[in-house]
């Protein structure tokens, strides 16, 4: 428990200091706080770069930062309303796979012949 808090608070935290910073604002103040975080940790990139046996890639710079954060925001606005449209589906199939399941386990079995039951669930 103490565990999950100290996670909680992590994240919340996380959440405070990147709504100060404007990340969640309009565009343009989002694209402000990108810059600067990315003038920021550029000392510590690099000296990731001289440490890792192989090449990073730049961070992405000006235009391509729009179009980048576009790109990905579009696919996870499609992703998420593709899942929630094929959720009630698949959870009928998750639900009959394990009544099957219980079904054909042969302690359930046992139970359901004890209880007078057939597999079916009726008398």
């Amino acid at each position: 428990m103490f565990r999950f808090a100290i996670k909680v608070g992590l994240a919340a935290s996380a959440v405070y200091y990147l709504n100060n910073e404007g990340i969640w604002k309009e565009s343009k103040e989002s694209l402000k706080a990108y810059d600067k975080l990315n003038t920021t940790l550029e000392p510590y990139v690099q000296e990731a770069r001289k440490q890792v046996p192989f090449e990073l890639p730049q961070f992405p710079s000006g235009g391509s930062k729009v179009y980048n954060v576009q790109v990905c925001w579009n696919k996870g606005v499609t992703a998420t309303f593709q899942f929630l449209s094929e959720l009630p589906h698949k959870v009928n199939k998750w639900a009959d796979e394990g009544i099957s399941a219980i079904l054909q386990n042969p302690d359930m079995q046992k139970v359901f012949e004890a209880s007078g039951d057939t597999k079916d669930g009726k008398k």
